[in-house]
């Protein structure tokens, strides 16, 4: 509805939460809601196809990583898949060092979503993180930041001209709760007990890309170490992890939808791709897994009640299932592979009959 306020009557109506270029590319395609989310899908589908074949997804990572549940925004009339396209776009410059694509697709982002406050600090994390401070990587990274902020502002002027006010998109922010402030805990979400989970489990892959950025940062200097030359997985690092830093601070411990703008991006794939490349499961790893989630569940009040326990710990039992697909030995990671499949089918299907049954999603 917001959407197609927009799409119907720009942003003449106020409806200045949301970005342009989703409700403007559905107010050119003259499609209806149906027609649109066709070719949302198709959008999404051709962005998927392109990720992988940058990245050498395998086959049986592409099934995976395209059962992720929170994907069925993809096929609905939102603004998922423009943004997994332009993202799609930046991730592609950066693995084949064209600046070109990049600054497309931080300018498309930008058009999308407010990203530029997570996009301008991931690119100043890896122009110091690479230690390339030669004139031809300060020049490009702070034409990534222009482009970032160019957008942004770009959007805003949009605004000002329909609206009459400057900045009206903060200002409508701040209303709906969304301005700097210490989290309340425990953290909870829209929509009761089922969905508070699923931005939990999108919170910790957040706080884990967190960990392992603070991991690099340690260990760049330490003699012997071999720093992580991949800029575009450690872009979709910092996504992750500083994203889930500005909701946190900026919600007040409300995550709602969370899980629709970690697991619906393509730095998520990108990031899980990397992941499953590394044969890190052992016993070790996933005591350590399966505790320390745990842990990260308690910031959610998963203490409660017994039931509320196991339906936290079911997340964890998922979450090792998914490290054992990585498994060297066949028959555990075929056990967890097609487990977390399964798993993914089912909840997709679950989250397609609540969001056509007027039920909250993400």
């Amino acid at each position: 509805m917001h959407y197609n306020t927009i799409r119907e009557n720009q942003y003449y109506t106020g409806m200045v939460a949301f970005f342009p270029l989703f409700p403007y590319l559905w107010k050119l395609s003259h499609l209806g809601p149906v027609g649109i989310s066709l070719l949302n899908g198709l959008i999404y589908i051709s962005a998927l196809a392109w990720l992988s074949t940058i990245f050498n997804f395998t086959k049986r990572n592409l099934l995976l990583l395209a059962s992720v549940p929170s994907l069925v925004f993809m096929f609905l009339p939102f603004s998922e898949p423009v943004f997994f396209l332009a993202s799609t776009i930046v991730l592609a410059g950066l693995k084949k060092n064209n600046t070109a694509l990049i600054l497309s697709g931080l300018v498309l982002s930008g058009l999308a979503r407010p990203v530029a406050t997570i996009f301008i600090p991931a690119i100043m994390f890896i122009h110091y993180y690479t230690g390339d401070n030669s004139a031809k990587s300060i020049r490009r990274s702070l034409l990534m930041i222009a482009a970032c902020a160019g957008s942004m502002l770009f959007v805003f002027l949009i605004q000002y001209f329909q609206t009459g006010e400057w900045f009206s998109f903060i200002h409508v922010q701040k209303d709906w709760g969304n301005y700097l402030r210490l989290p309340v805990f425990p953290l909870n979400s829209w929509a009761g007990g089922f969905i508070v989970r699923l931005d939990a489990i999108a919170f910790f892959f957040g706080i884990a890309a967190a960990c392992f950025l603070i991991y690099l940062l340690i260990h760049k200097t330490k003699p012997g170490s071999v720093p992580l030359t991949d800029k575009a997985i450690l872009f979709s690092l910092c996504y992750l992890a500083f994203l889930s830093f500005v909701i946190l601070c900026t919600r007040g411990g409300i995550m709602n939808s969370l899980n629709r703008y970690i697991f619906c991006a393509a730095f998520f794939m990108v990031s899980i791709n990397g992941l499953f490349q590394q044969q890190l499961f052992n016993w070790k790893n996933t005591l350590i897994l399966f505790l320390v989630s745990g842990l990260c569940w308690l910031l959610f009040a998963s203490y409660v009640h017994i039931q509320t326990v196991l339906k936290f710990e079911f997340l964890s039992l998922y979450l090792v299932l998914v490290l054992a697909s990585t498994a060297e030995n066949k028959v555990v990671k075929n056990t967890g592979y097609y487990s977390v499949f399964t798993c993914n089918i089912i909840f997709m299907m679950i989250f397609f009959h609540r969001f056509l049954t007027g039920a909250w999603v993400g």
